[in-house]
């Protein structure tokens, strides 16, 4: 009992300093890789990833708490929370109900939920500048979701090369 407590506590330090090195990934060297004025969002891909690999419930906890350290650093509490813990939520749902754990459906989902994400960011935040124009919306919003689905494909490739070559006795990643 007392060893499958302190697995278990270890996998979840695990997730949480990967969630962290996610999220300063994302504020540090995304920030850096822009083209042409666009970021690319690896918070989707990545809730995505684990909501495929671990179900509703760590994609929705994943979602929370990337969600909670990328609002911190943006200061727009609860928006990011909110839109990558519904996500982790349902995908993890419904690839456990209706899709099997492949390439297929995780392009499906960071598809999905780019376009949501930037989407309602879009209506939401571009709304309180009064600038919900269509230029916006193809200069930045569009650009945002190719983007991010491209990154998203090799944060894909990538988790599953470091899966191969670090894969443990009982898969703890």
């Amino acid at each position: 009992m007392v060893i499958g407590l302190k697995k278990f506590i270890l996998k979840i330090i695990l997730y949480g300093l990967m969630i962290t090195v996610v999220a300063v990934i994302q504020a540090s060297v995304m920030a850096d890789w822009k083209i042409y004025g666009v970021m690319a969002d690896i918070t989707v891909p990545f809730t995505v990833i684990m909501a495929m690999r671990h179900g509703y419930k760590a994609g929705m906890a994943t979602g929370i708490y990337l969600g909670m350290l990328v609002d911190a650093q943006i200061s727009t509490m609860g928006f990011n929370i909110f839109i990558l813990g519904f996500l982790g939520l349902v995908a993890g749902y419904i690839i456990d109900l209706l899709f099997r754990r492949n390439f297929a459906s995780y392009i499906l989902f960071i598809g999905v939920g780019i376009t949501l994400k930037s989407l309602l960011s879009w209506m939401i935040l571009y709304a309180m500048w009064n600038d919900v124009s269509m230029t916006v919306f193809m200069s930045k919003v569009l650009p945002e979701i190719i983007y991010t689905y491209i990154v998203g494909i090799a944060l894909y490739g990538t988790w599953n090369l470091v899966r191969s070559f670090y894969k443990l006795k009982n898969e703890v990643l």
